[in-house]
């Protein structure tokens, strides 16, 4: 994919810098207020959650992406790449969810689900673009 080229992905590449600079900052300002301040309340909530907001933008950027891409066959390998990321990831926490259960791992932490989406999503554009070949 060449950006110069591909408008959507130029749009995609922008949204995406901008929401991950956004995840930066607000992560760093949420933690250190979490670690140096005692927060109570609405507050509290309020400055952990703060981080997700940008994630959100990333989770949206995504979506933009697929919806304006031009060509079909990309777009359709791609919702493809998706789909199996989410039945994957699903799976492993599904998994993880009942050894946690069975007392056989620790707590699971569930701030892990989108980084193991993303990760799943990387293994199977990876092995739809070896079988594409």
């Amino acid at each position: 994919m060449n950006c110069a080229w591909n408008p959507a992905a130029r749009r995609y590449t922008l949204r995406m810098a901008i929401a991950m600079a956004a995840y930066v900052g607000v992560l760093v300002a949420s933690l250190t207020l979490l670690r140096t301040r005692d927060l109570q309340g609405p507050l509290l909530w309020l400055t952990a959650v703060a981080p997700a907001i940008p994630i959100m933008g990333v989770i949206a950027a995504m979506g933009a992406y697929v919806t304006e891409m031009a060509d079909e066959y990309q777009r359709v390998k791609l919702v493809r790449a998706m789909i199996i990321a989410t039945g994957l990831s699903l799976s492993i926490f599904t998994a993880l969810g009942f050894l946690e259960n069975a007392g056989a791992i620790g707590k699971l932490e569930g701030i892990w689900a989108f980084p193991v989406w993303c990760a799943c999503l990387g293994l199977a554009q990876a092995v739809g673009a070896v079988r594409d070949r």
